[in-house]
C-alpha cells in the first residue's frame, strides 16, 4: 500500500510505502489465511470472516454469503452496485494515474478519464458498439475468452 500525506503530495514528496503482512494459520489440509495488517499508524487489520472455510478463494466465499444472508433474511446483499461502482473507479483511478507518470488522482472521479475512454474505445473496436450503450448491449452475445 502507498499512502501520500497532503505534504508530501504538495511537495512532489514520494508516496510511503507499507507493505501488507498476510498472517496464515496451520489447519488440517493447510494453511488459510488468518488475517491482513498493514503498520500504519494507526495500524490497519483484516480478520478473515470465514476461517471455518478451508479455500484460497475468499471472494467467492463472501459472495456467496451475501447471497445466502440477503435471501435467509430479507436484506440487500453487502456487495451491491454502489460498491461495484467504487471498484472499477479505483481500476479506472489506478490506470489513469499510470498514464499519467504515477501522478495521484482525486476519488471520486469527476469525468471520464483519458485511460477510461480508451477502455471505451477498446471496446467499441472489439464488439461493435460503444459501451455505455445499454440498448445493443442487452442484445449482444458475449462468448466467454
Amino acid at each position: 500500500v502507498h499512502l501520500t500525506t497532503e505534504e508530501q503530495r504538495s511537495n512532489g514528496g514520494r508516496a510511503t510505502v507499507y507493505p501488507i503482512k498476510m498472517v496464515m494459520r496451520e489447519v488440517d489440509s493447510g494453511r488459510i489465511l488468518d488475517r491482513a495488517e498493514i503498520e500504519t499508524d494507526p495500524p490497519i487489520a483484516w480478520e478473515n470472516p470465514f476461517p471455518q472455510y478451508k479455500s484460497g478463494s475468499l471472494d467467492i466465499i463472501e459472495e456467496m454469503d451475501s447471497i445466502a444472508q440477503a435471501v435467509l433474511n430479507d436484506q440487500p446483499t453487502r456487495y451491491d452496485a454502489q460498491e461495484g461502482r467504487k471498484d472499477m473507479e479505483l481500476q479506472i483511478a489506478m490506470g489513469e494515474s499510470g498514464r499519467r507518470g504515477r501522478q495521484p488522482i482525486d476519488l471520486p472521479l469527476t469525468s471520464v478519464t483519458p485511460h477510461e475512454e480508451n477502455i471505451h474505445q477498446r471496446f467499441a473496436d472489439k464488439y461493435g458498439y460503444d459501451a455505455m450503450d445499454v440498448e445493443h448491449l442487452v442484445d449482444h452475445f458475449f462468448p466467454k475468452t
